[in-house]
């Protein structure tokens, strides 16, 4: 288990990310996607809070939402990438994509990783980061519309 020394600002080279993969390419359709945006939120709410786990995998499937929609990160490994391109003709519906603001907003606000990146030196990169996912998936939500 990582400690929160080692902790990834993209969530792609974390340990979950590669037990997330694994189930990814196991599942059918968008049903993993949405379940992990739907549990960070649901977490969110929680007396427990939004865990490093929920986050990372809800920030992962915010960057898939945003690939299948042709607003992919430049930083999208090569597995995720292969992902993306088998299933390029998944959409979700337009209210996922407004609870994936929703999930991306709890996460730079009030979450573990949040706590975390606020007291580390890569903070701004991290806000960077996370605003940049949000201005992808802003793109998606205007294309559909």
């Amino acid at each position: 288990m990582r400690t929160m020394q080692s902790l990834s600002i993209t969530g792609f080279d974390t340990e979950e990310a590669e037990e997330w993969l694994q189930d990814l390419q196991e599942s059918f359709g968008f049903s993993l996607l949405q379940n992990a945006i739907e549990v960070a939120l649901i977490m969110s709410e929680s007396e427990d809070g939004l865990a490093k786990t929920e986050c990372y995998n809800a920030l992962i499937a915010i960057e898939l939402l945003t690939a299948l929609h042709n607003h992919a990160s430049a930083y999208l490994p090569e597995p995720f990438a292969v992902w993306v391109g088998y299933n390029q003709h998944l959409r979700l519906p337009v209210k996922i994509e407004q609870r994936a603001q929703q999930a991306l907003s709890q996460i730079r606000q009030h979450s573990e990783l949040q706590q975390y990146w606020q007291e580390h030196a890569q903070h701004e990169q991290w806000l960077t980061q996370l605003n940049a996912l949000e201005q992808r998936l802003v793109h998606c939500i205007a294309s559909i519309d």
